[in-house]
């Protein structure tokens, strides 16, 4: 019996700061699917650093995802206040940082990817602002509740949806 490819979505970030907001998007997706029966082609990762993508898109061998969904912080043109989404390639990637830990970018690890022949046939990035004032060594403030509503968009995102698209962040009061 051949299963069928699966979605592999990635929170990247640390436990640091505002940094650690694609890990904390990763954390609702898997509350969310554990809701429900779980379907066995979603696999939720959390990563520190964007370079493990090569490894993890290799794991399947003949069988690869179908779709890879990649959520992080990152700093922009655009500043804070707005998510971003974008479907791979995008030369507008290129403008912007994402979360500062990792020791190799965001953009390159897709680009090596890419050249490698790992990467599915869709990839998504959704991009969360951040201020990018708080360092790994200063006490971490409070994030800014991060809404279902993201989580639950990237379980029902579908390829072909809009190549870049910037929606506003809720404010703290629809969390409640």
């Amino acid at each position: 019996m051949t299963s069928q490819p699966g979605r592999l979505i990635v929170g990247i970030g640390s436990a640091h700061g505002e940094d650690q907001v694609g890990w904390l998007v990763a954390e609702e997706v898997r509350r969310l699917i554990f809701q429900v029966p779980a379907d066995p082609r979603v696999d939720v990762r959390i990563a520190k650093s964007p370079l493990v993508l090569l490894n993890w898109l290799n794991e399947r061998g003949n069988n690869p995802f179908d779709c890879l969904l990649i959520c992080d912080a990152c700093r922009g043109p655009e500043g804070s206040g707005s998510i971003r989404r974008w479907i791979w390639p995008s030369d507008e990637l290129q403008h912007f940082r994402f979360s500062g830990t990792h020791d190799f970018g965001l953009a390159a690890t897709l680009m090596l990817a890419d050249q490698l022949g790992r990467l599915p046939p869709v990839v998504a990035i959704w991009g969360l602002p951040i201020e990018g004032r708080q360092t790994a060594s200063q006490k971490s403030q409070p994030l800014p509740q991060i809404p279902c509503s993201l989580a639950q968009e990237m379980l029902d995102w579908q390829p072909g949806v809009g190549a870049c698209q910037t929606s506003q962040r809720p404010s703290r009061a629809s969390h409640d």
